[in-house]
């Protein structure tokens, strides 16, 4: 494909939120040959997009070239021609990340191929999930009552939700530090009665939400329990406080979602944090995941996808994870993926058996009817 001749310029940019799913933003790009690519990113969507049409809309229009390369150039131009997105994530790279999702699925629907094809002629067939323990209507407040409370039965009966967990397929489970009272006996309590099944790894998220001294606290006494890895520690930009947590710890430990740019995980890389933890919504989309992803190739270093966000996020992490042998697997909420995903979006890949086999054209999803009807949109462009 010519990277210019083949990518017609980039004539609309429309943005959509639904009033139901309120963290939730989507963005389309259409070009002038009529093809579109859908993006998303989640949080603080009415600033994303007043970014996206006030900032990012006009050079996105003027580009030559929809190719995902040329507008990516657009999305990290800052004032002064300083580059954007190194560092925390923020409403810029999430616009930027939304932006390069859609330009890369409207790059591989014109090409008549799955996402992960176009990036890889060899990519791998299906990715492994691992289910992060949450209610379906506890993380954003986008989720729906009733379907797989995994949240609260990690709460009250781990050791059950560990059986079932295996049952379907899942090597891994994530849990939360997060009892209200604070109780770490009771929490390690729950966590061995989920390490007592055997064939299903578990991890715990501390969601970076302790003081340094207690995070050093939990982490000392959940060491040694045998736990797959210990998420977020401490907040990820905290690179001096990781570095001693992961020279002191036998429990390989994951962060870096709420990070952007290659240096910042470099940084954590350097600092002995194993599995880094990438958000493809926030932190650059497919083309940073890419880069991230070449960085990190040759070290000990593994990658791994950030969920709790929305079907086309989950999807275009699956198809860049195919195509990347330094990922060690994505993040799935089982109750998003069986329940709140496809009210928004058909398309969402299917789990079996621990794998999601990521569907094409593109990412594979499309908006439903019913969803795009009821979103407020906004278009920049003709």
């Amino acid at each position: 494909m010519n990277w210019l001749a083949d990518h017609p310029k980039i004539v609309q940019v429309e943005t959509l939120r639904h009033p139901a799913q309120p963290h939730l933003l989507h963005l389309l790009l259409t070009a002038a040959d009529g093809w579109v690519g859908t993006g998303e990113t989640i949080g603080a969507p009415t600033a994303v997009e007043a970014y996206v049409h006030d900032v990012l809309a006009a050079p996105l229009l003027r580009c030559e070239s929809g190719a995902p390369a040329a507008l990516r150039i657009q999305c990290n131009r800052g004032f002064y021609g300083a580059p954007r997105g190194s560092g925390a994530v923020s409403v810029e790279t999430a616009a930027a990340s939304a932006v390069d999702i859609a330009a890369w699925d409207l790059a591989a629907r014109r090409a008549g191929q799955s996402l992960s094809t176009l990036l890889s002629s060899s990519s791998r067939e299906g990715v492994g999930v691992y289910n992060t323990c949450c209610d379906p209507d506890q993380e954003w407040g986008i989720g729906q009552e009733g379907l797989h409370r995994d949240f609260t039965r990690s709460v009250e009966d781990p050791a059950g939700l560990a059986r079932e967990l295996r049952a379907e397929g899942f090597a891994s489970m994530k849990m939360f530090h997060l009892a209200p009272e604070r109780d770490l006996g009771k929490d390690i309590d729950r966590v061995r009665d989920a390490l007592e099944v055997e064939g299903i790894g578990v991890a715990v998220d501390l969601w970076g939400a302790f003081p340094l001294d207690e995070a050093f606290r939990v982490v000392e006494a959940l060491d040694g329990l045998g736990l797959s890895w210990i998420e977020d520690p401490l907040a990820p930009c905290d690179i001096r406080h990781l570095k001693r947590l992961a020279e002191n710890s036998t429990t390989p430990l994951c962060s870096g979602e709420l990070l952007a740019g290659t240096a910042a995980f470099e940084q954590l890389a350097e600092a002995g944090i194993s599995l880094l933890h990438y958000d493809i919504g926030w932190a650059g989309g497919v083309s940073g995941a890419l880069e991230v992803a070449i960085s990190v190739a040759g070290t000990d270093r593994l990658m791994t996808f950030h969920d709790c966000s929305g079907p086309i996020s989950w999807a275009s992490s699956l198809h860049v994870a195919r195509c990347i042998p330094e990922t060690a697997h994505v993040e799935c909420v089982r109750a998003y993926a069986h329940g709140l995903y496809p009210s928004i979006a058909s398309g969402v890949p299917m789990i079996l058996n621990g794998v999601a086999v990521p569907l094409g054209p593109g990412h594979g999803c499309d908006l439903t009817t019913s969803f795009v009807a009821g979103c407020l949109r906004r278009i920049s462009g003709t």
